[in-house]
């Protein structure tokens, strides 16, 4: 596929990676079951992406995955939050909001990479 092709909003909710549905815990499944928060991923065709309405950033289709860049936190950058705090003499613990994040093409759609057997899924909304 074209990195266009990616472009379009998206829906991200907990799931089971595909394949691995033999191996889910008694306790993950209740958690699976329990866990229904969804957020929405915008990803624009001009190469930037909102996330959950509150993280803004770039992304990239390359070598099979996405690739998510956050630039702003709640229409801040990480510089804007970190003196913001600083002049309301608060600590800052939102910085790993702004680490590049990856995701994966899977069948049903795009999954966050890894082992567990529960992952992030984003599927195309109805």
């Amino acid at each position: 596929m074209r990195a266009a092709d990616w472009a379009g909003d998206w829906i991200g909710g907990a799931g089971v990676r595909p394949g691995r549905e033999d191996d889910l815990a008694p306790l993950e499944r209740k958690r699976l079951e329990r866990d229904r928060e969804v957020f929405a991923l915008e990803l624009r065709a001009d190469g930037t992406f909102l996330h959950k309405k509150t993280v803004e950033g770039l992304w990239i289709f390359e070598h099979d995955r996405l690739s998510l860049h956050p630039q702003r936190f709640l229409g801040k950058t990480l510089i804007e939050q970190r003196i913001a705090c600083e002049i309301a003499e608060k600590e800052f613990r939102f910085a790993f909001v702004y680490d590049a994040w990856h995701l994966e093409p899977c069948p049903e759609g795009l999954c966050v990479p890894g082992d567990g057997v529960i992952t992030t899924i984003y599927r195309r909304p109805e």
